[in-house]
């Protein structure tokens, strides 16, 4: 008899607990209806407001005696587009102007460059006086070293000389 006790109280607690569950689904279900509702309820209001504004702007235009003629709008509209067209034809200037002073500097810093690598292609000390003794003195054998000494320059220099020349 004990065992039966047990089980109905076990089903009891069961059955209690399933309604607490219930319970409490369709109160979160309540809750979220009545959001929902709420919501749909402030938007009405808000279709409200919006038909009532419309409704008096058409009631404002219709009060206006003359209405607007096709060349009036056309005038506003090339007003209101030139007033927006100024403003980026003058940041396109700038830009350009920003542009063609790049493009100077830009050019000046290569003329530098260019202007650079002449004087590095020929030595400034070798002359065509150099040039004359550098191969006289080869033609009578003396060694590059001894020419690059007696006339105070590089080795390479009167190599290059030389193979400029086509003697070596």
């Amino acid at each position: 008899m004990i065992g039966i006790e047990y089980i109905l109280i076990g089903l009891a607690a069961l059955m209690l607990y399933l309604i607490y569950v219930i319970i409490s689904k369709d109160a979160q279900q309540n809750r979220k209806i009545r959001s929902i509702a709420t919501a749909v309820e402030e938007l009405h209001r808000q279709l409200y407001a919006s038909e009532k504004k419309i409704n008096q702007q058409i009631d404002q235009l219709a009060s206006l005696e003359p209405p607007m003629s096709r060349s009036e709008i056309e005038q506003k509209l090339e007003q209101s587009s030139y007033a927006t067209a100024v403003p980026v034809a003058q940041s396109i200037e700038e830009i350009q102007r920003g542009f063609d002073a790049f493009k100077s500097d830009i050019t000046k810093r290569l003329h530098q460059v260019e202007d650079g690598m002449r004087s590095l292609s020929m030595p400034s000390s070798v002359s065509n006086m150099d040039d004359e003794k550098i191969i006289a003195l080869f033609k009578q054998g003396v060694p590059l070293e001894t020419i690059a000494k007696e006339l105070h320059l590089s080795k390479p220099e009167v190599e290059f000389v030389l193979k400029i020349n086509r003697i070596r």
